[in-house]
Parts: structure tokens; sequence; C-alpha cells
């Protein structure tokens, strides 16, 4: 059975790593080995087995599972209706590598610093990762472009799923809170259905989310020492490097702007 089978693969595994005597004894460790891959094969036919019969239940709605990695996908598809395609598998991953990391940030970075410049002031004559990622998941998107000779973070982006992420974000987060909201929330509710995004793609839009506000909102810091929170007129490097590592400490607000005369 099932059950059996992964019983006798957790003790194989456990034996080889924690029995002293199998370093020296080739023999008796090839034959652990051996028993170890034979039930690998017996627990995969297992498996198949059981998930060919299977029945998926979605919403009510009862699948068979002739292709569980499409049926996945359809699944996904649902629940996370609006995710933008991001095509950089730089970004999309939940956890990314050091690169990666380390073009997030210089990307961010350069967006806080010359966010009003063509390229952010990324270098035009050679390509880092940075560059690559400010193509791929800013420039295609229309989350930066020229207006009247500028580069600005439009509040309207050109991107249809883009532009009802960050629409939604203002208007049923920031707008409705009425009071400074921190990035980590709007951070959550982006990695939540039905947005899902990545958190490597995160960092890069929420500042992108955050520049296409200047106008209109207030921007704070957190003082983690003190607590204490502190208005700045726009985010910096300060901020954007909180923004990547530390959201919960910088934060926006929506500027009310009275009408009355």
């Amino acid at each position: 059975s099932l059950k059996s089978l992964a019983i006798e693969q957790l003790a194989l595994k456990s034996i080889l790593k924690t029995n002293k005597a199998l370093v020296h004894d080739k023999i008796a460790k090839e034959e652990v080995n051996g028993r170890l891959q034979a039930n690998e094969r017996a627990l995969e036919s297992e498996l198949e087995g059981i998930f060919s019969k299977s029945k998926w239940v979605y919403c009510g709605r009862s699948y068979n599972a002739e292709n569980l990695s499409s049926l996945i996908s359809t699944f996904a598809d649902d629940i996370y209706c609006k995710a933008p395609t991001i095509v950089n598998e730089l970004v999309n991953r939940n956890k990314p590598s050091g690169s990666a990391n380390a073009a997030i940030k210089k990307l961010v970075l350069a967006m806080a610093e010359n966010y009003d410049e063509e390229l952010l002031g990324l270098p035009e004559d050679t390509f880092p990762a940075e560059k690559g990622l400010y193509f791929s998941c800013l420039r295609n998107f229309g989350l930066h472009s020229e207006a009247d000779s500028e580069w600005i973070f439009p509040t309207e982006v050109r991107n249809e799923l883009v532009n009802t992420l960050f629409s939604d974000t203002h208007e049923n987060v920031v707008l409705k809170a009425q009071s400074p909201v921190w990035l980590s929330d709007i951070d959550e509710f982006w990695a939540a259905p039905p947005y899902g995004l990545t958190k490597g793609i995160r960092s890069i839009w929420l500042m992108a989310f955050v520049l296409s506000h200047l106008k209109d909102y207030a921007f704070y810091d957190k003082n983690e020492a003190t607590g204490e929170v502190i208005f700045i007129t726009q985010p910096d490097d300060e901020f954007a490097l909180k923004l990547i590592q530390k959201p919960q400490n910088v934060a926006v607000q929506a500027i009310q702007m009275n009408k009355t005369r």
C-alpha cells in the first residue's frame, strides 16, 4: 500500500543517513541503496495508479485527472484570474536567486533615484540584468513611459491587467484606509487571489505603484528603533531599500483634497 511504501522509503533513507556502519561496509550500503531504488519505483507506480483513478472536485464540479498538470493550470487560472503574464524567470518566482535579488535591488533603487529619466539612468551601451528587468517588467507593460517629453510612472497603465491591479489597490486599499497604509499590507494584497503575484515582481511593481502617485500620496518612514513614523517628501533610496526588505516600515496615504472654499 502507499502507506507501507512511504514508511519503508523514510526508513531506508534514515538508515543511509544515520547508520555509521555503512560507511565501512560497501556491500551493505549497496544493498540498502538497491532496496531504496526499488522502493522508489514501487512508490511512483503506486502514486500513478492512485492519481489515474482519482476524481478531483473544484467549486462543486468533478474532474478526472487524465492530465493533472493541465488540471492544476486550469484551477490556477481561475483562482488567479487577475494575474498578469510576466515573461521573466528571474522574478517570476517566490524565492528569487541571489543574482536575481541583486538585480531587483539595483532596479528599485534606480526607480527611486532616476524615476524621471529614460532607462532610469541605467547604462545605454551595456545590458546588465537590471536593465533586462526594466524592459520586461516595466517598459513592456507601459509602467514607465514618456509623456509630454517627460518620463513618468503613469497612473493609468497601458496593460489592462496591471492597470486593474493598480486601480484596485488605490481604491480598495489606500483610499478606504483613510490612514497610512504600510506597504506590507499592499504586498499581501497582491500575493493573495485573484492576483497571486510572486515575490520577485512585487517589489518592482510596488515601487512603480508608489511612484505613479507622487502627486496624490503622502509618504512615511518608520524608525525601527524608536517606532516613530516620519513624513518624507517623496520616496528616496532608503525608502526603496525598506520597500524591498522591510515593507512594514514604509507607508503611503492618499491626500484628501478639500474642494470647499
